[in-house]
């Protein structure tokens, strides 16, 4: 279980809504399930949330991000606080 302070809630964004991560785009590749995960209290309806790290991989980098989704095609996506969104 990895400590939920290393990790920013970063966006909400819907199935396949383009979000770059250290500019990797995280809908254009696999999502792999890391085994690893956090527990975290979502700040508007104060709801508890597993969140679940997953990895993409391009040939020069791997980018993990954890994502839960909120509900149906809606996805909260956090970072690691030493990671670019851009």
């Amino acid at each position: 279980m990895e400590d939920a302070k290393y990790w920013n809630c970063s966006v909400t964004k819907g199935d396949g809504e383009k979000y770059y991560i250290e500019g990797l785009n995280i809908w254009d590749y696999k999502w792999k399930d890391t085994g690893e995960s956090f527990f975290i209290k979502e700040s508007v309806r104060q709801l508890n949330y597993r969140v679940e790290i997953y990895q993409i991989e391009n040939e020069n980098k791997i980018v993990k991000f954890g994502a839960t989704e909120s509900s149906n095609g809606a996805w909260i996506i956090y970072t690691n606080y030493y990671q670019s969104t851009e």
